[in-house]
């Protein structure tokens, strides 16, 4: 037997039927969402921020298993990074000893150096001691000279030129003319 509905049991059907097709859609919807394997972690975690306490078993272990391994790389690029730096430090420290080495330079000097290292932004020792100590030399050894007199008698070359002056002469002449012929004849032997 038929039924018959009134106009507002009919406009109330109608609306639970269009009610039901939306909700119909909206979890069909949700659901390609909630499944989308770009998406779905983004849907989840909003569901998360929303319900903090529902229980979304398989997206819960694989956040804290992403924290983990992010921890984890994190950690790597900082031990990678503070290696670097103690291996740049080291290699600063070493060019710097050399350098002083190389060079002869007291602590104050290389301080100086260092302060004109900054200002110029140059960042090599060696390129910055040759500019630096090319401008300012050390003073000589002593080197046969004392304040006023030049210790000729200390010199290796005056006591073989003493000893025999002509014959110290000879040599340097025939070294000469050797010298000379071996250029024209194309190059030196």
């Amino acid at each position: 037997m038929p039924v018959t509905l009134t106009d507002e049991q009919a406009a109330e059907l109608r609306t639970r039927l269009s009610q039901a097709e939306t909700n119909r859609q909206i979890a069909e919807a949700a659901s390609k969402l909630w499944n989308d394997p770009e998406r779905g972690n983004r849907a989840k975690a909003l569901w998360k921020e929303q319900f903090p306490d529902s229980d979304l078993a398989e997206y819960d272990v694989e956040q804290r298993i992403n924290q983990r391994l992010d921890r984890e790389a994190q950690e790597r690029r900082d031990a990678e990074k503070a290696a670097r730096e103690r291996e740049q430090d080291e290699q600063l420290a070493r060019n710097r000893r050399e350098t002083q080495e190389r060079y002869k330079a007291t602590d104050d000097a290389m301080t100086r150096l260092e302060k004109m290292m900054i200002e110029k932004n140059v960042g090599d020792y060696e390129v910055a001691a040759q500019h630096f100590f090319s401008r300012e030399p050390q003073p000589s050894d002593d080197a046969g000279f004392d304040s006023q007199f030049w210790h000729h008698d200390r010199s290796d070359l005056f006591k073989e030129i003493t000893a025999d002056p002509e014959e110290w002469g000879r040599k340097e002449i025939l070294k000469t003319i050797r010298e000379g012929e071996r250029r024209e004849q194309g190059g030196w032997r």
